[in-house]
């Protein structure tokens, strides 16, 4: 819900200013893929039908992969705003996709050279991580980042999808009993607003 108020809200400012897109005024149409590879193709064919000039989204890899190969039949962009796999970064498989973020593997490097640079790794490493699939790979990508830059992580813990603000505190007092000086959280959205909340309530 707040993604896609998001993207509305974009719309609205393009369509305010006439020097952005001339002539041109934007019409979303939300469409659920329900998250599998049936509803993608669903959600493609419809888009296509409805005459649809380009698709924002997905989020997540998982859905951006049939999105993105579906899309590129019908000579469709695809917009991804979260999707940060290096596998779709195959323009052969992927003609049609753009992202508005680095890809996970540049990410991890970007943070663990950071963290190489400081030496903050010699005070303990934890990874906080989403525990479906996009957040296991952006864990590894992670891990294979700090073994290049000669630093060890302790400890990984795992965030589960709909966790609650209580869920989250329980990962987090287990991140404080690690001892870790630093905490590289590869996760976002809600769960990440609140973990920088509990985060500053147990003095992490």
């Amino acid at each position: 819900a707040e993604e896609y108020a998001a993207v509305q809200l974009a719309a609205q400012r393009i369509n305010e200013n006439f020097e952005i897109l001339p002539n041109t005024r934007l019409r979303l149409l939300p469409i659920d893929t329900r998250g599998t590879i049936a509803g993608a193709s669903e959600a493609i064919g419809f888009a296509a039908s409805q005459n649809v000039k380009l698709i924002v989204g997905p989020r997540d890899d998982v859905s951006a992969q049939p999105i993105a190969a579906l899309a590129s039949l019908y000579g469709l962009p695809v917009l991804s705003y979260g999707a940060s796999s290096a596998v779709l970064a195959d323009q052969d498989r992927f003609p049609t996709l753009s992202r508005v973020v680095p890809l996970a593997v540049t990410e991890a490097t970007a943070i663990a050279s950071y963290i190489a640079r400081f030496d903050f790794g010699r005070y303990g490493v934890t990874i906080l991580a989403a525990s479906d699939s996009d957040g296991i790979a952006s864990a590894n990508e992670f891990l294979e980042a700090a073994r290049e830059f000669d630093f060890e992580v302790t400890s990984v813990l795992s965030i589960a999808e709909g966790s609650g603000e209580d869920g989250i505190r329980a990962v987090m007092e287990n991140a404080r009993n690690t001892k870790a000086r630093s905490i590289v959280c590869l996760v976002g959205g809600k769960e990440l607003q609140h973990m920088l909340s509990i985060a500053e309530e147990l003095e992490i």
